[in-house]
Formats: C-alpha cells, sequence, structure tokens
C-alpha cells in the first residue's frame, strides 16, 4: 500500500500558520482591503498541485579523518602556468563544497635547482668542457704556420753577376733580403683560426659550448607545490543534510529538513539495492523521470561516499518522501511554490524563495 500525501489545503494552511503576518501582507495585501491572514484562500490562490518525490540521507563528519594531508607535486613552469591554484583565507564547511577533497594550494609553491643541470639552465659540451673552442688542427693551437716562401727562416736570397776586372773572371755573389710575405718573421697567421689558435667546436656549434637543459627548459629551476586538504571546519552537529530536489534549492531546503527530520515521516532505505523502479513506485504510487534522476544522485553519492573513506560517512537510513508542489499566484500577481515534504502522518512545509 503507498503512502498518501497531506491535502493541498491542509499543506497551505500550515504555510499560513507558520508564516509571519508581515511577510504575508506583502504578497497578498489588496490595496483599500485591510489585510488580515484569514482572509488568504487556498481556492483563490493555489492555481496548481504537482506530486513528486524527493530522496534525503545525513552523513557524519569525523574531524579525526580530515587531518591537513598533503600530496607533493614536481613540475616545471608551463605546467605551473596550467594549473589552478587555490588559497583559503577561512575554513570550509563541507556542506557548502562541492570540489575535490585536495586542491593545489598556491602558498605551497617553492622552486629548487634544477637536479640535471644543477641550477645553471644548460650542461657543458664534454668536448671543449663549455668555452665553444677547441685547438685548431691546422695549427696545433699555436695560432701561426711557417712561412711556406722562407720556410720559416724570415730571409730569402738572390745571387747576383759580379765580374772581376782585369781578369774578366766572373762570380756570383749572394744577397740576403726580407722575405715580403711573413715580413721576416719566417711565420704566418693560421688561415683556419686566423692566429687566435683556436677554432669552433662543432659538437656544441651554435650553442658555445653548451646545451640546452629539457629538464627545466633553460631556467635552472624545477618547481614543486602541494596538493592539500580542504580546511573544513566540522559542522554543528557533526551531520551533513544531503537532499536531492532541483540544485538551485538543494543546499537551504536540506539544511532546514535535517533540522526538523524527527517530525517528518517517509520511507525508509536501508538497504541501496532496494533502492529501484519498482520499489519506489509501489512505495510512491507514481513514477516520473524527475524522481528516478533524484533516485540515481542519491544512490550514486552515497556509493561514492562510502568508497573513498574519507572524513564524510554516509549513513542509513535514506529517506524517501512524497513532495507536494503547490503552485501559488496571489491576487496581486506574485508567484511562488509550497514544498510539502513528508506524508500526511508527518510532514513540514517549505517555502524556499518567498
Amino acid at each position: 500500500m503507498s503512502v498518501k500525501s497531506p491535502l493541498s489545503d491542509d499543506v497551505f494552511a500550515r504555510f499560513i500558520d507558520k508564516t509571519s503576518a508581515a511577510k504575508l501582507e506583502k504578497k497578498f495585501a489588496v490595496k483599500g482591503v485591510k489585510f488580515e491572514k484569514t482572509n488568504i484562500s487556498a481556492a483563490e490562490s493555489v492555481k496548481n498541485v504537482v506530486k513528486s518525490a524527493v530522496f534525503f540521507f545525513r552523513s557524519q563528519f569525523s574531524p579525526e579523518k580530515a587531518a591537513k594531508t598533503y600530496e607533493e607535486v614536481d613540475a616545471d613552469l608551463k605546467k605551473l602556468e596550467k594549473t589552478r591554484f587555490y588559497q583559503f583565507k577561512k575554513n570550509v564547511n563541507p556542506v557548502d563544497w562541492n570540489g575535490e577533497d585536495t586542491l593545489p594550494m598556491y602558498d605551497s609553491i617553492s622552486s629548487v635547482n634544477c637536479k640535471k643541470c644543477v641550477g645553471k639552465g644548460y650542461k657543458n659540451c664534454d668536448k671543449c668542457g663549455g668555452t665553444g673552442e677547441i685547438k685548431c688542427k691546422k695549427c696545433e693551437g699555436k695560432g701561426l704556420l711557417e712561412c711556406k716562401k722562407c720556410k720559416g727562416t724570415g730571409q730569402l736570397k738572390i745571387e747576383i753577376e759580379v765580374v772581376d776586372e782585369p781578369a774578366d773572371k766572373k762570380d756570383k755573389k749572394p744577397m740576403n733580403y726580407q722575405c715580403g710575405e711573413c715580413l721576416g718573421s719566417g711565420k704566418l697567421a693560421c688561415s683556419d683560426c686566423g692566429g687566435g689558435a683556436k677554432s669552433v667546436c662543432g659538437d656544441c656549434k651554435p650553442n658555445m659550448g653548451k646545451f640546452f637543459c629539457k629538464e627545466c627548459n633553460g631556467t635552472g629551476k624545477r618547481y614543486k607545490y602541494r596538493r592539500e586538504s580542504i580546511p573544513f571546519v566540522v559542522p554543528k552537529g557533526e551531520f551533513i543534510p544531503h537532499l536531492f530536489f532541483k540544485p538551485e534549492i538543494e543546499k537551504q531546503i536540506g539544511e532546514e529538513l535535517g533540522l526538523v527530520i524527527n517530525s517528518v515521516d517517509g520511507i525508509y532505505i536501508k538497504k541501496l539495492d532496494e533502492m529501484d523502479e519498482k520499489f519506489v513506485k509501489a512505495q510512491l504510487g507514481y513514477w516520473d523521470g524527475d524522481i528516478k534522476g533524484r533516485m540515481n544522485s542519491a544512490k550514486n553519492l552515497f556509493k561514492e561516499l562510502q568508497k573513498k573513506k574519507g572524513p564524510e560517512s554516509p549513513k542509513f537510513p535514506i529517506y524517501l518522501f512524497p513532495l507536494l508542489r503547490l503552485e501559488v499566484k496571489t491576487v496581486k500577481g506574485k508567484k511562488f511554490d509550497i514544498l510539502s515534504i513528508g506524508t500526511e502522518k508527518g510532514y513540514d512545509v517549505f517555502v524556499p524563495k518567498f
């Protein structure tokens, strides 16, 4: 036998009873007519009633499991630039948090010398030792070559023919002169190195003796940061409510429902495998796509929290509550919804946007 929702007239009457006259007057007062709560009629105000259902469970927050933990991450500048970092100026209520359990923290970023290049950003060429130059092979590092014209003497000679008179005897006499090629030095600058005795190292050309360090992209630095756990604060009562309805109002109604949960009647689900279309439809007497989506969302989050084994642990029962949505339009044209959560045996009224 399926459960029954309260009558819509009773839901409207409870809404009127629990809402202050001042708030009601802003929505229902008619100009020129004295405002009285008793003048507000469900028949005039409620334009439509929609049946649905919500799922609800609570999880317990264990502060000892929320101790600060972190994972150190190694990175280069490119990775830092692509990472979104966070900083928290105050603790976070787990109820308000929908992100990951750990995040990259801005204040944890630090730089360290690259191990591969020892902080230099480069590695010296083994062949030239980082100078970019090697001993010239042609001159063997001397910078000079022997002048081929004078064979290194710096001098050349010619023979002059001399005739002795009156004997008419001919003779040749040597005459030395400075070599015009080497200007008397016997040496010429090496044509390969230009006299510098060095030539460009072929192994590291054109890097001038240094090889770019790929590990740090030439910066000489690597970076470290920490993925730290969120600084959660333990919520009052150590329980976190989870309501599955419309995302924009789940949080507000979930917290309100958590405070009155003992007075709201519904169906208790004590095993996840009970949560299926057949069971829910039998309990409510109706079923639709919205109810299916909420059921799956509740089931998936419950499983996820169980699997994580973190500071937040879900607790049975999972509540299935019939819901009535009263679509209200006042004489002044103001529109809002009144939500009834629970059965005729015990329910409460919520008006999230009133």
